[in-house]
């Protein structure tokens, strides 16, 4: 009798405990979130003529950074967690055997070929850049 006692409580405090988990936070690198997310975007700057920064998310969670004109496009890893796109990369490119690594925190909204990205409160918008062999079918 006390183990039916102790299995009802535990299944009891189990349901309890996953109510209190929100249904975003589940959302933890499922294959259709990430093949959502796989390809290249393009940030589309707010003056005509600015550089277009690019971002790569590619197959297993790693990519590229391409955020300036004069850098080299930087390597990272990313993956979903809730509805946030956290991306890591390298904190000191300019110094050699430096492994100390950056986490960048975004909330993501996906809409179509439009991915926005929101960083401490301001939104910037990537556009998904079409592969010419997309593009003639």
């Amino acid at each position: 009798m006390r183990f039916q006692s102790t299995l009802i409580v535990a299944l009891c405090l189990t349901g309890w405990a996953t109510a209190l988990v929100r249904a975003d936070d589940l959302k933890i690198n499922t294959p259709v979130i990430s093949s959502k997310l796989k390809g290249e975007w393009e940030l589309q700057p707010a003056k005509p003529g600015e550089f277009k920064q690019t971002l790569r998310l590619g197959g297993a969670l790693t990519g590229e950074w391409q955020h300036s004109e004069q850098s080299l496009p930087t390597s990272i890893a990313w993956f979903v967690e809730g509805g946030e796109l956290r991306i890591l990369n390298y904190a000191d490119t300019a110094v050699a055997f430096s492994w100390r690594v950056n986490t960048l925190i975004a909330k993501y909204k996906l809409e179509d070929d439009v991915l926005t990205l929101t960083v401490d409160g301001k939104p910037t918008k990537w556009n998904r850049v079409k592969s010419e062999a997309a593009a003639k079918q």
